[in-house]
């Protein structure tokens, strides 16, 4: 058999031949994927480092937390070129930083953890539901104690279930919660209720078979599996779920619940020299295929990962100093690019900058310098594809493109600010034009926050509020006060001359030239001739005529008994 083109047909397909780019060409573009970096948007609000943000799936809401134990929400499709948060609150954990934000499967709530070992649920709005309970520091076996006992490090929603969650601690543990018991619970801490929610509790060891604090956690995207990090350099992946639960008759609009093994002892597999030991695993992402996964560490490497061997990494990139145990890392949409930042030291003139690696031809496709001090968290979003960080220097950037990001941050982008007219009122019409009255500002709408540490504090430095006499200054100055000795103290409070130190030196000089006894005598004339306390108050009433050198005594009133006062009445 023979096949017979007419000669157009021949043209066209050599036409075609000589207009398809060569192999080479397409795997050049295959190895360079458009980034979305060509625009940016700083949120600026927090005063010092942000350390952890979270986005939700639909990619409307940004939380961001920092070393100032705030947090702040902001709203993508609500917000203005102005670029304002639309809630703010204040030590969600009292003065702990704030290291993990996670929001949950459908978006309802938000999980904080930090510094404090009690992790705390919030709603969509940042209203606090509930605080998780801590553990018993004294009991040896993490296992049997009810939360933790030492700073959280990761919070984790799992991928599907609402009601699951994970933290991380440095007490060497990963902990799961039911968050519908913790909610039951409430904010309560003198709550009588000491069901704490807590599922499962795993322990981190090293080769050795001693406890290792965990610096990371990471669910697998199905939620089969959760990742942890330790100190000792180890990544130990737990296979928890077990046999799925088929219940008999489901109601309506029901969803089975995934039982979770609670007796595991060791996990699943480990890679022990995953990174240097003593330095903190401060990222682990799962590429969203469920196999792979990047960490970061802050012994300056970034490594690819492949569950089913973990005795070895896929690829490693060096040169990457993270300074601060919060730097991320995270993969693009299709996970054919991980992308990390670095960190700089103050002071040193460098510029921090976005290090973009191929999954696929493992090498360092590009390197993006970025404004501000280091690059500390760090996520790109799925659906969006726009990339936010957190920076050291208190501002979160969304780093975009126009023609291949969506939604996000394009809606604030375009949005003008609203225009306010100017008021021009003048006397007393100034003063009520401009009288705002909030209710929600009064004592009786106020919400009252637990956490009473930083108003105690304040109440304990007001003598009047505590009560406590004034202690003499030694030392350094504070708050504009001068340190003084305890003998200019006492002489600051005696009369003659301004309290304080001035006319101390002429006083210091006339004690050493006086005689105190001279000094009291003087007095005593005075004293007699012009009495002022004890004598006048008997003056009108003491007895006249007593002279006991002469024998005659004062004459007083006859006492009288009262069987005698009877019998006068009778």
């Amino acid at each position: 058999l023979c096949l017979v083109l007419p000669s157009e047909s021949i043209m066209s397909w050599a036409s075609i031949a000589q207009k398809a780019p060569p192999k080479a060409a397409k795997e050049e573009e295959e190895a360079a994927p458009a980034l979305p970096v060509s625009h940016q948007l700083v949120l600026s609000a927090h005063a010092k480092t942000v350390t952890c943000l979270a986005l939700d799936r639909a990619g409307n809401r940004l939380v961001t937390g920092g070393s100032d134990s705030d947090l702040y929400f902001w709203d993508y499709a609500g917000m203005t070129r102005e670029l304002r948060p639309f809630r703010h609150i204040a030590e969600p954990l009292g003065a702990y930083q704030v290291r993990s934000i996670s929001y949950s499967p459908n978006c309802d709530r938000v999980a904080v953890a930090g510094s404090s070992n009690q992790p705390v649920i919030l709603d969509r709005d940042g209203r606090k539901l509930a605080t998780m309970m801590k553990g018993d520091m004294y009991i040896r076996d993490m296992r049997h104690t009810r939360g933790h006992v030492a700073a959280c490090t990761a919070a984790a929603w799992h991928p599907s279930e609402h009601e699951t969650l994970a933290t991380a601690s440095e007490d060497g543990t990963v902990r799961l919660w039911d968050v519908e018991v913790a909610a039951a619970r409430g904010n309560d801490a003198s709550s009588l209720n000491v069901q704490s929610g807590q599922r499962a509790v795993y322990v981190l060891r090293d080769a050795k078979g001693v406890k290792t604090p965990c610096t990371a956690a990471a669910w697998a995207p199905d939620g089969s599996a959760i990742l942890s990090a330790g100190r000792d350099g180890s990544i130990q992946l737990w296979e928890m779920r077990a046999k799925p639960y088929q219940p008999v008759q489901l109601a309506m609009r029901a969803t089975p619940r995934s039982e979770y093994i609670a007796d595991i002892s060791k996990p699943t597999s480990a890679a022990r020299a995953a990174h240097a030991a003593g330095e903190d695993i401060s990222s682990l992402t799962w590429r969203r295929d469920g196999v792979t996964f990047a960490s970061r560490s802050t012994d300056g490497c970034l490594k690819l990962w492949d569950t089913r061997r973990l005795d070895a990494p896929l690829a490693a990139w060096g040169d990457l100093p993270a300074l601060l145990p919060m730097t991320g890392c995270d993969f693009s949409p299709d996970g054919s690019v991980v992308v990390t930042g670095t960190s700089v030291k103050r002071g040193s003139g460098a510029k921090p900058t976005l290090a973009f690696f191929s999954t696929r031809t493992l090498s360092r496709i590009a390197t993006l310098e970025v404004d501000g001090a280091s690059v500390v968290p760090l996520l790109w979003h799925p659906r969006l594809n726009q990339i936010v960080i957190g920076n050291a220097d208190g501002k979160a950037y969304t780093l975009y493109d126009p023609t291949v990001s969506e939604k996000g941050a394009l809606f604030c982008s375009v949005k003008a600010a609203p225009k306010r007219g100017m008021l021009s009122y003048s006397g007393e019409g100034f003063s009520k034009a401009m009288q705002i009255i909030t209710p929600h500002a009064l004592p009786m709408y106020r919400e009252e926050n637990d956490d009473h540490r930083k108003k105690r504090q304040k109440d304990r430095a007001d003598p009047l509020k505590s009560r406590k006499p004034e202690q003499v200054l030694t030392g350094p100055g504070h708050n504009g006060k001068l340190s003084v000795g305890y003998q200019q103290a006492l002489l600051a409070t005696m009369s003659g001359g301004t309290s304080g130190l001035t006319g101390t030196k002429d006083k210091i000089a006339a004690f050493q030239n006086e005689d105190p006894r001279e000094e009291l005598l003087k007095y005593a004339k005075i004293a007699e001739e012009q009495p002022l306390y004890v004598t006048p108050a008997y003056s009108h009433n003491q007895p006249t005529g007593a002279d006991p050198t002469a024998g005659t005594y004062p004459k007083f009133a006859k006492t009288v008994e009262p069987e005698e006062e009877g019998e006068d009445e009778d």
